[in-house]
């Protein structure tokens, strides 16, 4: 049997809050994790700043994964 969409409109207020609390998770993950990515290289002395990469990748990562969980919601 295929599956049908469902009938029911979403909720266009909740529908927006949950976009937005997506978009609010991947900006502070990934601005966190390049923040303290680049205290990082400060502290160090890098001269490429690893750290910031690193710490942005992280934040990204962690971000794809919390957004990937509340979509399957």
């Amino acid at each position: 049997m295929p599956n049908r969409p469902s009938s029911k409109a979403p909720e266009p207020n909740r529908s927006v809050m949950r976009h937005a609390g997506m978009a609010s998770t991947l900006f502070f993950s990934i601005g966190g994790g390049a923040w303290l990515g680049r205290r990082w290289d400060e502290k160090s002395g890098h001269e490429v700043a690893w750290g910031t990469a690193v710490g942005a990748l992280f934040g990204l990562f962690a971000a794809m994964v919390m957004v990937i969980r509340d979509a399957k919601r």
